[in-house]
């Protein structure tokens, strides 16, 4: 189950009814075979507000169009909210699981001021244990403009430290021990 709170500044006099915002569904899983991931979009908020929003399928996923052809977004600034469940995102792995999210997508055609990510692991597990990677940029880049630290709770707290250009995104990665994330039948695993 996801949450994500996008901050909008309208910045423009043109006629904007909302934002899209894409999600990758379709992918190549670490053993090469394709994945497709469940994808259930369960609230859109506009400052606090229902918003209607309807979900459209894209060549790699799913795009959420949120707005109104009849109403007009004023210019100024606009938090959405996005709830939305998700399956088989994680990686079960030999020797540890693992989490590799795309929190902004790469299909923004404006600019991404900063992008923050909280990741809440299973109770149990270690901090010391814990391990963070990512990457920023365009699909394919290996650039590391972002921090990673884990609190005592077991939060991992990301955050991009440049901003990210029209197209670019941020992908985090968290990994951790097996034994505390419980693992799906064989057949409905990632791989």
């Amino acid at each position: 189950d996801v949450t994500e709170k996008i901050v909008y500044v309208n910045q423009t006099l043109l006629k904007k009814h909302g934002i899209f915002r894409d999600f990758p569904t379709r992918y190549v899983g670490p053993a090469g075979t394709n994945v497709v991931v469940d994808f259930e979009v369960r609230e859109v908020l506009r400052n606090g507000k229902p918003e209607n929003f309807l979900v459209e399928d894209r060549y790699e996923g799913k795009s959420i169009r949120t707005g109104s052809a009849a109403v007009i977004i004023e210019p100024g600034i606009h938090t959405y909210t996005i709830r939305y469940h998700t399956d088989l995102q994680i990686g079960f792995l030999e020797t540890y699981d693992m989490l590799r999210w795309n929190v902004t997508g790469n299909g923004w055609p404006l600019l991404i001021e900063q992008a923050q990510a909280n990741v809440k692991l299973p109770a149990g597990v270690s901090i010391k244990d814990i391990a963070t990677g990512g990457y920023t940029g365009a699909i394919g880049s290996q650039a590391k403009y972002f921090t990673a630290t884990v609190d005592q709770n077991g939060v991992a707290h990301f955050t991009t430290t440049r901003p990210l250009q029209p197209r670019e995104g941020f992908t985090l990665e968290i990994s951790w021990p097996k034994g505390f994330t419980q693992e799906p039948p064989s057949s409905q695993k990632n791989s």
